[in-house]
């Protein structure tokens, strides 16, 4: 600083002994000698050269309370103006510090300094651990789901076709899909080794879960060679062998369902004959406290039968099966739900019983070809038919029938006549069945029938001979007048009122009727008349 005016000067020596005390201060603070002294406007440097003073003078001394300022060591006797101006830096900076947020500071320049302290580092969570180790636990169950995802659909397939030869069934299959939902079999072919003609081409097969309560099969290609009897009992035997597999049982009950089926049934009634049926669904589901009492359901929505010489249909069918009872049902003229139709019911406690209702309907109408037949008709021609048929309890075969033919065209007669036949079966299963209390009666005359009936596995054969009761030839007459118009029918009942023309005598006929659905057109009919017929005129 500028010397004052009248003061002494101070000599060199007595500069350099007033310098000691503050070069001995800077040994004990730690100082460098020969660092330069900080500048007035410095304030960091001097704010930190005097806290490292304080630091040494307050070494010794108990820390201040919290509530006081800290007390400042007084400078050294004969210090510098540079302690000086350190220790108005440092008032400086603790009254600005306290005093830069009031609102009545002055306006200028502000100093503002980072007296923060530094924020701990925080510690790792101490669950960590165990994240890691459910991550990797994660990690490894996903890998061991893909692994059998990708390796599940072979063991899947490996199994199933095992399952199938266990049954006596080989299985080929293109493709297995496992999904959450179930298994879907794609491209499954199933043939039965002790039945070589039956053949299961199926598009789809799907499975519902991993228990298979449900099973579906979709659009199936059913092909069968060979005739009824032994391929139905065969299929029959190999159900019964592997109920629970198909059918489920009474703790694992499933349910089986065929959607879209198609039924290709060759030599079905020997050869040349076969069957082919569209739009065939079925189900079968269990049922009951025991194995055997599931219930099923099939529908075919049309279906033919073709011989050698004549076709049937199209019909439709429908089986129903209950506990107790089976239900088989043809519909001959499918349109018509409730119109003509064959029904056959059996079960455990009943006996199979046949009922066929065919109400007054046209024979083309009931898919029926009388040329291919060869029955006495024409498609003009009208059927109406009651038959029931059932089995006693003694074995035998009771069967009644009420036929009604309308129109029908019978040889040797030019005109259309109507035909009723009525009587009975009666017979053992296997062996011919007698015509019991049988009438005929066609046009004007009136016959009992005897003989026997037949039925085999594709038909029935016919042996029947025929004896007409007597008529009177004027019975006749009356007929044939008819036939001729009214007016004839009128001047002959005028004649024989006035006695001018009278028929007298009597008329029989007799006969044998041959007829066998193998071959129709071998059908026989040969018959004799005897009659004594005269005409009296005027009573002569």
């Amino acid at each position: 600083m500028p010397r004052s005016p009248g003061l002494p000067s101070e000599s060199p020596e007595a500069s350099s002994e007033a310098a000691l005390p503050n070069d001995r201060h800077g040994q004990d603070g730690h100082e460098d000698q020969d660092r330069p002294a900080p500048a007035f406007m410095d304030v960091r440097a001097l704010v930190a050269r005097s806290r490292s003073g304080a630091s040494e003078a307050n070494a010794n001394e108990p820390p201040p309370p919290l509530d006081r300022a800290p007390a400042r060591a007084p400078s050294p006797r004969g210090a510098s103006s540079d302690a000086s101006h350190a220790a108005q830096a440092s008032s400086v900076y603790e009254s600005s510090a306290t005093s830069f947020d009031e609102p009545d500071d002055p306006g200028g320049p502000k100093l503002e300094l980072d007296h923060r302290r530094p924020t701990k580092k925080a510690a790792p969570p101490a669950n960590a651990a165990l994240w890691v180790k459910i991550s990797v636990a994660a990690i490894a169950l996903v890998a061991v789901i893909t692994a059998v995802l990708l390796l599940l659909p072979r063991i899947v397939r490996d199994r199933a076709i095992a399952a199938g030869r266990e049954a006596g069934i080989e299985l080929t299959i293109d493709n297995v899909g496992v999904g959450f939902s179930g298994i879907s079999f794609r491209g499954v072919t199933a043939r039965a080794s002790r039945i070589p003609g039956v053949t299961l081409e199926v598009t789809e097969v799907f499975a519902s879960g991993f228990t298979a309560r449900e099973v579906r099969i979709q659009r199936p290609e059913i092909t069968i060679e060979g005739s009824a009897a032994p391929v139905a009992d065969a299929l029959a035997r190999l159900y019964e062998e592997n109920r629970s597999r198909f059918a489920g049982t009474p703790q694992n009950p499933r349910r089986l369902s065929v959607v879209s089926g198609h039924l290709s049934w060759n030599g079905i009634f020997g050869d040349g004959s076969r069957l082919v049926a569209g739009e065939m669904s079925a189900e079968l589901e269990s049922r009951g406290p025991a194995p055997g009492e599931e219930e099923g359901r099939a529908n075919l929505g049309r279906f033919e039968i073709t011989t050698k010489r004549a076709v049937f249909g199209p019909w439709a069918a429908t089986f129903e099966r209950s506990q107790n009872t089976s239900r088989a049902r043809v519909l001959f003229d499918p349109p018509v739900p409730d119109g003509p139709h064959a029904l056959v019911v059996w079960g455990v406690a009943q006996t199979p019983q046949l009922t066929i209702r065919i109400p007054r309907t046209p024979l083309s109408n009931l898919g029926l070809r009388p040329a291919d037949l060869g029955l006495p008709a024409d498609p003009t021609s009208e059927l109406d038919a009651t038959i029931e048929s059932k089995t006693t309890p003694l074995g035998r075969i009771e069967s009644t029938a009420h036929i009604d033919l309308f129109r029908a065209r019978l040889a040797g007669i030019t005109t259309p006549v109507d035909v009723k036949l009525e009587g009975g079966l009666s017979g053992i299963p296997g062996k011919p069945l007698d015509l019991v209390r049988t009438t005929a009666a066609f046009g004007p005359f009136v016959a009992n029938v005897t003989g026997t009936v037949t039925p085999y596995e594709a038909g029935l054969r016919l042996d029947a001979s025929f004896r007409t009761l007597p008529i009177a030839c004027s019975d006749l007459a009356r007929a044939e007048a008819k036939k001729l118009g009214p007016l004839a029918a009128t001047l002959q009942e005028i004649a024989h009122k006035t006695g001018a023309v009278r028929v007298t005598g009597n008329a029989q006929a007799s006969g044998i009727v041959k007829y066998d659905t193998k071959s129709p057109d071998d059908a026989n009919v040969a018959f004799t008349t005897r009659e004594t017929c005269g005409l009296s005129l005027f009573g002569l």
